[in-house]
């Protein structure tokens, strides 16, 4: 498909699909034949091609469990990095999507539902839950 085109299906400017397409050549998956009847196609199979091949491609993560070191305000990083949760909080996030992103390739997009990849994330969540041996509580509360 030519630039224009994919972009009037996705719904982008063509400068933008330009740029989205110059990325995931350059992490080559997508080829590119010039002239008349060429166009941008996947480099490889699509169950060969995972949604954090493509997410990766396009930017990066979605969530950055290193963000506390980069943005401590007037710091070299945030005064709260070995004891806050919320540090902890982004690093686990960033894994389950990690590991949902990685085991989600584009054939699965193609060929499921989207009920079907909802189902997967939440799978994902549930095998999170049953790894962690007691829910966490808050001191004082009930759990203790």
């Amino acid at each position: 498909m030519s630039i224009p085109e994919i972009a009037e299906k996705e719904g982008l400017s063509v400068p933008y699909a330009s740029k989205l397409l110059w990325m995931l050549r350059k992490a080559g998956l997508v080829t590119a034949e010039r002239g008349r009847s060429g166009g941008f196609s996947i480099a490889r199979p699509a169950d060969d091609m995972t949604l954090h091949d493509v997410i990766s491609a396009l930017g990066g993560p979605l969530v950055d469990p290193g963000h506390c070191k980069k943005f401590g305000g007037n710091l070299d990083e945030c005064i709260h990095l070995g004891e806050c949760s919320l540090h902890d909080m982004l690093g686990g996030l960033s894994g389950m999507i990690r590991e949902f992103l990685t085991g989600t390739t584009i054939g699965d997009l193609l060929s499921a539902p989207g009920s079907d990849i909802r189902r997967r994330a939440f799978m994902v969540l549930d095998e999170d839950r049953d790894t962690k041996s007691e829910p966490m509580t808050r001191p004082g509360s009930m759990g203790n």
